[in-house]
């Protein structure tokens, strides 16, 4: 006992359980606590009937640091008396299955006897626990628990009584008079305390003065507290006041500046009143003129009607005439050249046409404020077209007259008429069937300028 007692026990390093009543398919685990406290370790539940926690060799079953630090002391175990349980794995009440406890039993480890430092080659009572412990820091030895165990303790204690073993040692002559000494000083303690208990009575007594006192004690503390609470409230009076004081002057500026601005409001409610029945007026008159101007439009593109008639020549071909000069609805060529000519028509006739059609985009242009993507000018009987957007090299003026001019610079200008003849008719919302219907074209923007009414 004394050999165990000397020793250093260092940390758990492995928990075996041999559990000879389990299947191979039941689970057991093992729980360490310390008595009226829940467990301090608790192992995984592993399949039985023999199962093994922990390394033999080298590593702790768990780090240090999670165990207890009750559970250490300078590298051993300061705590070496704990409670072991075995519990077991209950596959009777299937579906679910339960956990019951085989058995729970107290263990001192300084006291106990350990086995060896293996298991190999001893007996196994049925469902013992072997817990592994560092020995003096190096050396592991196991320490069996289990029932047998404590049944055998019991029987050797039982055996003991029965045949009358060793008696009782009893007290000495020296402990005696000890006890006496310590009886004698608790009795002489007693009369102290009767005796200064006597003394203390009157003043302990005495509940009218005393109360009267601690009323006084009372009053002045309660007079101090409300000095203090009228100096606050003094204090936080003279702040309000500030306070108030700053708001009206912020109240009188926010009003001056409030009848400021009903006065402005008011100005300006005039003024805005003024400027909406001017601009009612204007308005008006815009309105007025606007009506002036489409009629004005209306009656110019009637004239221009006039001047510059245009009829239709040949129904089946579409063929209209401007001036009585007849313009076919495609590129005008010579009869020996035609490109895409239905009628063959002279070129002196055809230029005067197109001269003709040039001078009534040149008036529309002017008339209805619609600037043209390629300018025109025109000279008697002969007008010329000028390209300056598209990339090309040469001359950007294409004459609109068929002798003595290349045909594709020829057809080009007249293509580029057609162009204006289009942005005119999208600037005034009239529908553009082919480009390619000069006369037509025109005509159905003159119609519709001239049926015009003022909106």
């Amino acid at each position: 006992m004394t050999r165990h007692a000397r020793r250093c026990l260092g940390c758990i390093v492995a928990i075996d359980a041999r559990c000879i009543g389990l299947h191979s398919q039941n689970q057991c685990f093992v729980a360490l606590r310390r008595e009226k406290e829940p467990p301090f370790f608790v192992t995984e539940p592993q399949p039985g009937p023999h199962v093994c926690w922990g390394d033999y060799s080298s590593r702790p079953i768990v780090p240090g640091d999670v165990f207890p630090h009750w559970m250490r002391h300078r590298g051993g175990l300061r705590w070496t008396k704990m409670l072991v349980s075995l519990w077991m794995e209950d596959l009777t009440t299937m579906p679910s299955s339960t956990w019951r406890c085989a058995w729970e039993l107290p263990v001192d480890f300084t006291s106990a006897e350990p086995i060896g430092s293996h298991l190999a080659g001893q007996s196994h009572p049925a469902n013992s626990v072997y817990i592994a412990l560092e020995v003096d820091g190096a050396l592991r030895e196991y320490f069996r628990v289990g029932p047998e165990l404590e049944r055998a303790a019991s029987a050797d204690a039982s055996l003991s009584l029965a045949s009358g073993g060793p008696a009782e040692p009893s007290y000495a002559r020296s402990t005696l008079e000890c006890l006496l000494q310590c009886q004698k000083k608790v009795l002489h303690l007693l009369k102290e305390r009767e005796r200064l208990t006597a003394r203390c009575a009157p003043a302990l007594y005495d509940e009218a003065g005393l109360a009267r006192k601690r009323s006084q004690q009372q009053v002045h503390i309660q007079l101090d507290q409300l000095r203090g609470t009228t100096k606050t409230r003094k204090k936080e009076l003279e702040n309000l006041r500030e306070f108030m004081q700053i708001r009206q002057r912020d109240i009188e500026s926010r009003r001056e500046e409030l009848h400021q601005g009903s006065i402005e409001l008011t100005n300006t409610t005039s003024l805005s009143e003024r400027a909406r029945s001017t601009l009612e007026e204007l308005q008006q008159t815009r309105a007025d003129v606007q009506n002036d101007v489409t009629n004005q439009r209306a009656r110019l593109t009637r004239d221009l009607d006039l001047i510059y008639h245009i009829q239709l020549e040949h129904a089946r071909d579409l063929l209209y005439s401007i001036v009585a000069l007849p313009l076919p609805n495609a590129v005008a060529s010579t009869t020996k050249n035609a490109s895409a000519l239905v009628h063959k028509l002279p070129l002196e006739e055809v230029g005067s046409a197109l001269a003709f059609v040039a001078q009534l985009v040149l008036l529309l242009s002017s008339y209805l404020h619609i600037p043209l993507p390629y300018p025109l000018t025109t000279v008697g009987s002969k007008a010329i077209v000028r390209d300056g957007i598209s990339i090309m090299n040469g001359p950007r003026a294409f004459i609109l007259h068929g002798r003595g001019t290349e045909l594709y610079r020829y057809e080009y200008a007249v293509f580029l008429l057609n162009k204006n003849i289009e942005q005119l008719m999208n600037k005034c919302h009239v529908p553009v069937l082919d480009l390619r219907n000069t006369l037509p074209n025109l005509k159905n923007l003159l119609m519709t300028l001239s049926a015009a009414s003022a909106t």
